[in-house]
């Protein structure tokens, strides 16, 4: 086992390696270090023994010591592009590796659309290779097969346990409501003409539309069983029972407040909190509140186990 230096004998340039079954026409297997051998020529190199090592460990040791030592690393003194050891990220070890990815980057004037659009004959031809994509069943079965979490059946798991809890399914609701609530007027109003002019496109061609419609029906017949419809109707409600809950918490609103709203029967000062708090979508009053929880006591013991988990 020997620690090696390769050197370019026409421009001086070294590189540091490692070689554990001591092969004198082992020059190295650095990518600058084999284009540079292409470049020059085999017979412009040499190779030489730095020192002999007993163990990998050795091994990887010295070299990382004798590429720190001779600056084997530095584009104008040698060919290495990490600092040894266990081998490396030859890319992001680069050092001119930040520089790289900018110039990949396919942003602004790096992109080759940059402002132009689309002609509208390339817009229809892309959206029948998406049609002609999603009618093989083959690869309907494959992107089924994907979303079921076929590959990774951890994170199946994971999402079903996760969505299973009432709670966690409202604060992804909530989320929803909170990000399309915080738009502005003008990106709604854009995102809807978008929608518009794709469905319109859609109704368009008659046969897609109709193929559209009848997997629709087919998906959703397959998808709503009788047990499903009646367990998600079980779900809505107690989505909804605690939707009051979930609000308190999310905005961090004083429990011993909302709780004398409730014995005030104080209903506008709730509308209010809603206004105050960009919730208008969000359905609860007073009257639902009790109807749900019987008692206010029994909402304030559910509100202080909420704000505890």
């Amino acid at each position: 086992m020997i620690i090696y230096k390769t050197t370019n004998l026409i421009n001086g340039k070294i590189y540091v390696g490692k070689d554990s079954k001591n092969n004198n026409n082992y020059l190295g297997s650095g990518k600058i270090l084999n284009l540079a051998i292409n470049k020059y020529g085999i017979e412009n190199f040499k190779k030489e023994t730095l020192c002999e090592c007993l163990s990998s460990k050795e091994l990887n040791k010295a070299e990382r010591y004798w590429i720190k030592k001779l600056n084997s690393q530095n584009r104008n003194i040698g060919y290495n592009i990490t600092a040894g050891g266990d081998g490396g990220d030859t890319i992001t070890s680069s050092p001119d590796y930040k520089e790289r990815c900018l110039k990949c980057e396919r942003v602004g004037k790096n992109n080759g659309m940059y402002g132009k659009k689309h002609s509208s004959s390339a817009i229809k031809k892309m959206s029948n290779i998406r049609i002609a994509y999603f009618q093989n069943s083959e690869n309907r079965e494959g992107l089924s097969r994907k979303k079921l979490g076929v590959k990774n059946p951890k994170h199946s798991i994971t999402m079903k346990k996760y969505y299973s809890s009432i709670r966690n399914r409202d604060k992804t609701k909530f989320a929803l409501i909170k990000f399309y609530n915080n738009r502005t007027e003008e990106e709604k109003d854009a995102h809807s003409e978008r929608s518009k002019i794709a469905m319109k496109s859609r109704k368009e061609d008659k046969e897609s539309w109709e193929l559209y419609i009848k997997k629709q029906s087919a998906s959703q017949k397959k998808r709503w069983t009788e047990s499903k419809r009646k367990e998600h109707g079980k779900s809505v409600k107690e989505g909804i029972k605690f939707i009051p809950i979930n609000f308190i918490k999310r905005n961090n609103i004083d429990i011993n407040y909302f709780i004398s709203l409730l014995k005030s029967n104080n209903n506008e000062k709730v509308l209010d909190l809603k206004k105050k708090f960009n919730a208008k979508n969000i359905q609860f009053s007073i009257k639902s509140i009790l109807k749900n929880f019987e008692t206010i006591e029994n909402f304030k013991k559910e509100l202080i186990k909420a704000n505890e988990s």
